[in-house]
């Protein structure tokens, strides 16, 4: 969905879209049913051509794209590397909208990194493609604060409306040929490397504050999993919490309306706010406590590994 945005503002800018590339229909889900990536639906929402090749870099698509004279190619979440042939396509430049204070975070998961790493502020950057991963030169940065108890989910909602404006203003800058281009400190360049599943697990013994940064990069994907009361949930909200009470690492000390389930971890309180359970619709961890007769002194644990496809629905 990162995406989306960035097409819809060029669409309503001055420039034109000549066409679109995304990626194939894919089979996703519990049912494996052939779904349309959200840019293809944008695309013919918007009355766009858009192609869908199994190969990006193959030759023929290059080919079929050299004809159409392609002042710039920019390049938005498309998961794949461009390189060869499709690069010499566009006349002006290949730019990519990145969401990170380049070179800070390179790599595919800079949001979630982000988000883990506890920063309080990231940003969007458009670079030129080059070989070397998100190493090209920027051409705008734009910072944005981190809020205190955003998700990843929320914080990429709002850096893709931020990249869209940015990459509009890099195109009108190259075609008027005042854009600047600034190399990179390779010196300070830090990595974003993808989170597994296996990340998603809480473990009680860290610090509060990790916790609750660890349970905000992974959500919506791939969800923090946690056992509380013997029950395998995720937990989609928590926060640190100031709390007195002195307990075993994983204990539940408090469950109120206010601060939900309070677990004692490592190093201070986390309130776990919002659960879901297999099966079931998210809920208030309070109302959940209740539904799943859960008390004060119950041990919330480490879930198991999750499986590839999730058994919780939305």
């Amino acid at each position: 969905m990162f995406a989306v945005p960035a097409l819809e503002a060029l669409a309503q800018s001055r420039h034109e879209i000549v066409v679109v590339l995304t990626r194939p229909d894919r089979p996703r889900g519990r049912g494996q049913r052939m779904q349309r990536s959200p840019v293809a639906d944008a695309s013919e929402r918007l009355g766009l051509r858009c192609l869908t090749p199994e190969r990006v870099n193959a030759a023929e698509v290059a080919a079929d794209l050299a004809g159409l004279g392609i002042d710039v190619l920019a390049v938005v979440a498309f998961g794949a590397i461009l390189r060869g042939a499709l690069l010499g396509v566009p006349r002006l430049a290949a730019v990519n909208v990145h969401p990170s204070l380049l070179p800070a975070l390179r790599g595919p998961a800079p949001i979630e990194r982000a988000v883990w790493e506890g920063h309080s502020w990231t940003g969007v950057t458009i670079q030129h493609v080059s070989a070397e991963i998100d190493a090209g030169d920027v051409v705008l940065q734009r910072a944005v604060a981190i809020g205190p108890e955003e998700t990843a989910g929320e914080l990429t909602g709002r850096l893709a409306t931020v990249g869209a404006r940015l990459l509009v203003r890099a195109l009108d800058d190259i075609e008027s040929g005042s854009a600047q281009r600034i190399p990179q400190n390779a010196a300070h360049a830090t990595s974003a490397p993808i989170l597994r599943r296996e990340d998603g697990l809480i473990e009680w013994e860290r610090d509060a504050f990790e916790i609750a940064a660890r349970i905000r990069a992974v959500t919506p994907a791939p969800g923090a999993r946690a056992t509380i009361g013997g029950r395998e949930v995720l937990v989609h909200r928590a926060r640190p919490v100031d709390h007195i009470t002195r307990a075993p690492v994983g204990q539940i000390v408090d469950i109120s309306a206010e601060d939900g389930i309070v677990v004692s971890v490592g190093r201070g309180h986390v309130a776990v706010l919002d659960v879901q359970a297999a099966g079931r619709r998210a809920l208030a961890a309070h109302e959940f406590a209740r539904g799943a007769r859960v008390t004060v002194g119950d041990m919330c644990g480490r879930a198991i590994v999750p499986p590839a496809e999730s058994e919780v629905h939305a």
